[in-house]
């Protein structure tokens, strides 16, 4: 209904019960000092955290600085579930890396009386650098150029470099692959040499099934390193070691890769350490399904991004009755509460 008021002017008047303003809430003095408490234990957690990210960051750091190279080209080194053979292309520029700076060093030892047997060695060591490395993924050579169209250059590569390279290898059944058993006969040339390899390694291992429930999904991973690691010690050296690689953070800690690892009693936990990409230069963590749709250059995720976010931890694993001490690495290692 419009009516007019004092003035002339139209109104309307409302309609209904009247609407009346909120009463601010009024807080007794002692629910203030609660709320002031919790505000303030709040804002102290969220510093200590912190705190505790700058030091680990720190110590991460310090470890970074000093660490050394894992893996030596004189081992008998296996990869299992390789996607793009990058990370071991990456090995390999590594080791010739550091093989240069050892010949540049023994040459300046020899002085003007030329270079000596052992700078001889080195230089026929780095054009065959790879050959103790056997390295295998799951997929046919068809498959996985189809995956990753770029494996192309890092398969020519590490076979220049004498890596034997391996498709179709099921890492839960390593034992009964006869290629794999092969190129293991032609790198232990020497009858004394232990039957074996001296490394398995598995980095980032990853079905690739896209499993909705996550406890399934879990369950799936859990299954996977559980079959791996009783399959690789069949081809493992008495003394020989493990080495898995996990991301930091969900879903990878819900796997408790150690205790399922530990839980097959074949293996001991030796230690872990912080997965340093740096070291590994041209390294590109893959999915399995596949690389990316996208490159970085044009709006796609960037490389190694989760890694290089989140951190990624090796651990390592040795037989049962190998007796070693834990490693001071273990305190550096990147979070594993899963242990």
């Amino acid at each position: 209904m419009v009516k007019k008021g004092k003035k002339g002017k139209l109104y309307r008047k409302p309609v209904g019960p009247a609407v009346t303003p909120r009463k601010r809430q009024k807080f007794s003095s002692r629910r203030k000092k609660i709320l002031a408490e919790v505000t303030q234990r709040k804002r102290q957690k969220n510093q200590n955290e912190a705190v505790q990210k700058k030091k680990k960051a720190k110590k991460l750091q310090q470890y970074a600085q000093t660490a050394t190279l894992t893996y030596s080209p004189k081992e008998k080194i296996l990869l299992v579930g390789e996607g793009d053979f990058s990370f071991t292309a990456a090995l390999i520029r590594a080791w010739r890396k550091n093989n240069r700076k050892e010949i540049i060093g023994k040459n300046k030892v020899a002085g003007d009386d030329g270079p000596s047997d052992s700078v001889k060695d080195d230089e026929i060591l780095e054009d065959l650098i790879g050959f103790n490395v056997v390295s295998t993924c799951l997929d046919s050579e068809e498959e996985l150029l189809k995956k990753y169209p770029e494996a192309e250059k890092n398969l020519d590569f590490i076979d220049a470099a004498g890596t034997a390279i391996v498709h179709k290898v099921d890492c839960t059944k390593l034992f009964d692959n006869i290629d794999v058993l092969h190129a293991l006969s032609l790198i232990s040339q020497h009858e004394e040499e232990e039957a074996g390899f001296d490394k398995i390694i598995f980095n980032f291992p990853h079905l690739g099934c896209g499993i909705c429930d996550t406890n399934e999904n879990v369950k799936q991973h859990q299954d996977l390193i559980r079959d791996f690691c009783t399959s690789a010690y069949k081809v493992l050296a008495p003394n020989g070691q493990l080495h898995i690689t996990v991301k930091n953070g969900e879903p990878y800690q819900s796997w408790k890769v150690s205790k399922i690892v530990l839980e097959t009693n074949f293996w001991t936990v030796r230690n872990a350490f912080p997965f340093l990409i740096d070291q590994y230069p041209g390294y590109q963590h893959r999915r399995t399904l596949g690389a990316a749709k996208k490159l970085e250059e044009v709006g796609g995720p960037k490389r190694n991004a989760d890694i290089n976010k989140f951190g990624a931890r090796t651990i390592v694993f040795s037989p049962k009755g190998d007796d070693v001490g834990v490693s001071e690495n273990v305190s550096v290692a990147a979070s594993s509460d899963e242990e």
